[in-house]
C-alpha cells in the first residue's frame, strides 16, 4: 500500500508490472515511467507477463513460447505400444 502511494502519486509513475516472487509467495508490482521501460522489464522475465496503466487498462501482453521444439519432440508417446 505505501509503495503504490510513493510510486502512483507521489512519483506519478503511469504503468506497472506485476512481479511474482516463488520464494516470498508474495506478488509486487514494480512501476516504470515509461511504457517501454516496462515492457523491456516484461520481456526479460519468463511467463505470461502484463504491462498495466495506473488506470488499470492492459498496454502489452508478453507471452513466452517455445522459439524451437525438436523435431523428435512430435513422437514422444508415454505409453507402451502392444
Amino acid at each position: 500500500m505505501l509503495n503504490e502511494l510513493i510510486n502512483r502519486i507521489l512519483l506519478r509513475k503511469k504503468y506497472y508490472v506485476h512481479h511474482w516472487q516463488a520464494t516470498a509467495n508474495n506478488d509486487r508490482k514494480l512501476y516504470f515511467w515509461s511504457l517501454k521501460g516496462a515492457i523491456k522489464y516484461a520481456d526479460g522475465l519468463w511467463g505470461k507477463r502484463i504491462v498495466w496503466r495506473t488506470d488499470h487498462k492492459r498496454m502489452y501482453v508478453k507471452k513466452n513460447e517455445f522459439p524451437h521444439v525438436h523435431a523428435d519432440a512430435n513422437n514422444f508417446y508415454t505409453y507402451p505400444h502392444n
